[in-house]
């Protein structure tokens, strides 16, 4: 019996470690003392250590500073002595948390999802720490975004000269033109316009990415804003047979401080989107009000709404609704990508409701007080998961 369950925890022991071994992340755990009771192979290789030279050693930051090749793994265990450590976030559904690390080698960064290990008596006895190399991720993610932005700008040059082409046929500069070729050059105008739009938003959401959008901020009246937004798209809404409307705040609201070109940018998405999938007969509408020290604008339509398999995915780079993409094959999908960066950017917050077939509403914050607009371009943490 006794030979039997040497076996039976031999083999146990084999698939634990099989299955350790075959982990694309680090695997690291250390009890309570902060000795080292488990790292799988890939751990070893983030870290720089070997298991077997570690095993059940307290790891110190006064035993790191003596053993300089403990540095890393110091760094992880004890996120203060890292160059870099971003607040921790909750997991949704237990007591795991995530959080980034820049460690002292160069290039690593890691997003450290840590949980406690308990044991008998529901008592915390260790910790367990799953590490996540994101340095790869990162550089493709600059690679596909350098790539991204120097084919737009090679194609945006031929475009812009296409476009002056046509336009000067379309005005009769070249000869007059008889209504069929006039319908065909329109044809092909609007597909060019369509093209430039593409590499714009392609442009845009690579300089996102990379954080050089460039934002120059400051004061603006955002009554007077809006009112001009929304006076631009009256011709459109007028072809559509859409009733678009401003709805002022009943009080005189503070300036925001803003990079109007973006904001403006960032507006006209909404609007565009909620002019372009409101059936005629239909209605949008902007509203402008104070919130305590914010300004909330809210775009509302009675168009075909977002199904809810969607929602999860509505500021995503890409992404386009379901039934939207039956009703119109064009657009890039990055513009509630661009939408939801240029307000974090501006220190605000952005959400919506909906229902398939009811329309949807698109609100989102701006604050009064320019010290929360944020001081630089970042990518989130959760742009890795």
């Amino acid at each position: 019996m006794i030979e039997f369950w040497n076996y039976f925890k031999l083999r146990k022991a084999r698939e634990l470690e099989a299955i350790l071994r075959s982990f694309s992340d680090g695997i690291l755990e250390y009890d309570e003392k902060c000795r080292v009771v488990l790292m799988n192979p890939k751990a070893e290789e983030l870290l720089g250590v070997n298991f077997e030279d570690i095993r059940k050693l307290k790891i110190t930051p006064e035993l790191a500073r003596a053993r300089p090749e403990l540095k890393t793994l110091a760094e992880v265990m004890y996120s203060k002595l890292a160059p870099f450590s971003s607040a921790a976030r909750k997991l949704p559904g237990g007591r795991a948390e995530v959080m980034e690390i820049h460690t002292s080698l160069p290039g690593l960064r890691l997003a450290v999802t840590l949980t406690p290990v308990f044991g008998e008596g529901g008592k915390i006895r260790g910790f367990l720490k799953i590490l996540h190399d994101v340095s790869r991720e990162e550089l493709i993610g600059r690679i596909k975004s350098e790539f991204v932005s120097i084919a737009a700008h090679q194609l945006r040059g031929p475009l812009s000269a296409l476009k002056w082409t046509l336009r000067l046929l379309l005005d009769g500069d070249a000869g007059e033109l008889t209504p069929e070729q006039i319908s065909f050059l329109q044809k092909g105008y609007m597909t060019n316009e369509r093209m430039i739009k593409l590499v714009n938003d392609l442009l845009s959401a690579a300089r996102i990415e990379e954080g050089r959008f460039g934002y120059e901020f400051k004061e603006t009246d955002l009554a007077a804003f809006c009112e001009g937004v929304v006076l631009g798209f009256g011709q459109q809404a007028a072809e559509r047979k859409v009733g678009l409307s401003f709805e002022k705040p009943s009080e005189k609201l503070p300036p925001v401080y803003a990079d109007s070109e973006k904001l403006s940018l960032a507006l006209s998405n909404l609007i565009d989107n909620a002019v372009k999938y409101t059936p005629g007969g239909g209605r949008v509408r902007l509203a402008l009000r104070r919130e305590n020290d914010f300004a909330v604008l809210s775009v509302s339509d009675s168009g075909v709404g977002i199904p809810k398999a969607d929602w999860h995915r509505v500021f995503s780079k890409f992404f386009r609704a379901s039934n939207v993409i039956r009703m119109e094959t064009e657009g890039t999908g990055l513009g509630l990508f661009i939408v939801k960066n240029i307000i974090k950017r501006h220190g605000g917050e952005i959400s919506f409701v909906s229902e398939e077939g009811q329309g949807a509403t698109f609100t989102f914050t701006l604050p009064f007080n320019k010290e929360l607009v944020l001081k630089e371009e970042k990518v989130g943490l959760e742009e890795f998961f």
